[in-house]
């Protein structure tokens, strides 16, 4: 599994049986806003995703 924001391998998940567990996922994303509290893109709150998925399954 690799992350789509930095094409970089996720280590230390794969060998782990979440099954039946419960897991706390905490994110810091320093995402860029404009001036007006706009997102000015969303690819780092966008390359969670795959591995949210991958813990829900």
């Amino acid at each position: 599994m690799t992350s789509r924001f930095n094409d970089q391998p996720i280590h230390g998940m794969d060998g782990f049986d979440f099954s039946d567990r419960r897991v706390l996922v905490r994110t810091d994303h320093n995402v860029p806003c404009t001036s007006d509290g706009q997102t000015r893109s969303d690819e780092r709150i966008g390359s969670l995703l795959p591995r949210l998925c991958w813990l829900l399954i």
